[in-house]
């Protein structure tokens, strides 16, 4: 329908009223309509508009997609023109685009547009209303609106930061307990343990009682828990104990398990792994956050590690790689289990674990430790090579036994680089297997030289006795007899 016809057909009612006016440059419209057709409405506000400067050489293309139904109930007070238009399209699923003199009509949503699409959208209206009402009583709502779109389109960085700036900006809003809680949620997901911790404790310390307050300390506690302040998670559950004692006639299996995990994470960082082990069987036993639950595996792994039980915790760590989905989360699974089971002396559990590997195809995070089960054994390593100081060391013991002393040398001096990384016990293994290869493949001096460097590592006194003998050994061998019982009075 031609815009001209619209307007000459369009006119004033008692159920219509519409007034455009113009100061200093800026417009204000007012529109009330009862069950009037947008058309009518449309009509009326364009052709009141049409004497302000600007608007008279406007031209409208689309004006026939205006519905004429429904009937419209609508109220606008001293608002722009461009926004009251806006407001009236919205009204009948329409929007205006604006280029140059020419006003566009368009549908909202363009015909099978993605949900993304939509989602995208629905944001940019929202951000566009809320630059129009930044102060007002709706504001706090569509800020929450916001972040419920961005979170849909996968922002979350974006949601969490509309979140808190509904609670920064409107903390009188009754949507400021509920903001805060979501934005703990979306950090705690995206891994954030230490910003979430300050949100949540931001939504604990609210001036005011809220229903999120229970939840708000469980929350806090597992933020304690995850960044390691096992002693601050525990007495943030006593508070809520002491407040919200669990009820085991009223609160469900779920949310008994819940707090005992989160209690479980706190004992364990607080150097109490075996309550740990207690609590996490008395989740299993609620059936829920049980044995099989994916998140149950490190914290269940780690205690009975802490508390040696390395075989236990190894064959967690693999029933974990059975539970999570993604390359990353099994390779670490797995090589978990595998370090687990060399500390328990059981090299052969660890074929089947890379076996495992193989089966995933995540084998090559496995290989250094397979190398040095094998190794450790006796086995044959055959086509394998060393991962890591461990595999270097346990190479150059082999090649050594194997009497390849110059291959054997080169490991041990590459494992030498490493050595700030080893143990005691496995520093005083390399300063003793230096010490081997040097003699056989540079003399007595190299040897004793290369054995005297390692010394400043060795703080206990039985393992430097130990290098003295075997340096005296050596001097004997050689026929230096001086220098043999300086070695035995512990002089190199």
């Amino acid at each position: 329908m031609n815009l001209l016809l619209l307007l000459a057909l369009t006119t004033q009612t008692p159920a219509l009223q519409v007034s455009v006016s113009s100061y200093e440059g800026e417009t204000s419209c007012t529109i009330k309509a009862e069950q009037v057709s947008p058309r009518e409405v449309f009509g009326a506000l364009m052709r009141e508009a049409r004497p302000l400067p600007g608007v008279d050489s406007i031209i409208v293309v689309g004006a026939d997609k205006i519905p004429a139904a429904p009937l419209l109930d609508l109220t606008i007070s001293a608002r722009p023109f461009g926004e009251a238009l806006g407001i009236l399209m919205g009204c009948v699923g329409l929007r205006i685009e604006q280029r140059a003199e020419t006003l566009t009509v368009l549908p909202e949503y363009e015909e099978g547009a993605t949900s993304e699409a939509l989602l995208e959208r629905a944001r940019r209206n929202l951000v566009s209303t809320f630059s129009s009402f930044p102060n007002s009583d709706v504001s706090p709502l569509i800020l929450q609106a916001m972040a419920r779109v961005e979170e849909k389109l996968g922002l979350n960085d974006a949601a969490e930061g509309h979140l808190r700036q509904l609670a920064q900006d409107f903390p009188d809003s009754d949507l400021v307990p509920s903001a805060l809680t979501h934005a703990g949620q979306l950090l705690q997901r995206s891994g954030q343990w230490g910003e979430a911790k300050q949100v949540l404790s931001q939504l604990c310390n609210l001036p005011y009682a809220h229903d999120h307050y229970p939840n708000g300390l469980l929350e806090l506690a597992r933020c304690h828990a995850e960044l390691g302040e096992g002693r601050q998670g525990l007495r943030i559950l006593d508070a809520l104990n002491a407040i919200w004692p669990l009820d085991k006639g009223v609160d469900s299996p779920a949310t008994q398990a819940e707090r005992l995990f989160v209690h479980a994470a706190c004992l364990f960082e607080a150097g109490d792994a075996g309550e740990a082990l207690v609590l996490l069987d008395r989740c299993n036993e609620l059936g829920h956050r049980g044995d099989l639950d994916p998140k149950v595996f490190p914290l269940r792994a780690r205690a009975l590690e802490a508390v040696g039980r390395p075989a236990d915790a190894a064959v967690a760590w693999l029933a974990r790689s059975r539970r999570v989905e993604g390359k990353e989360l099994q390779s670490v699974a797995l090589a978990e289990a595998a370090r687990l089971a060399l500390v328990a002396d059981d090299q052969l559990a660890l074929d089947l674990i890379y076996a495992r590997g193989v089966e995933l195809g995540v084998e090559q995070s496995l290989v250094g430790l397979r190398f040095e089960a094998r190794a450790s054994l006796g086995l044959s390593t055959d086509g394998m090579k060393p991962e890591g100081p461990n595999g270097l060391l346990l190479l150059g013991k082999r090649h050594l036994d194997a009497g390849r002393n110059e291959e054997a040398l080169r490991a041990l001096l590459a494992a030498k680089e490493h050595r700030h990384e080893f143990s005691e016990t496995e520093n005083l293994d390399l300063n003793i297997l230096l010490g081997r290869a040097s003699n056989e493949v540079r003399g007595i001096d190299s040897a004793v030289a290369e054995m005297r460097e390692g010394l400043p590592l060795l703080s206990k006194r039985g393992d430097r006795t130990q290098v003295y003998l075997y340096v005296a050994e050596l001097y004997e061998s050689a026929g230096r007899y001086e220098d043999a019982i300086a070695a035995y009075e512990g002089q190199l």
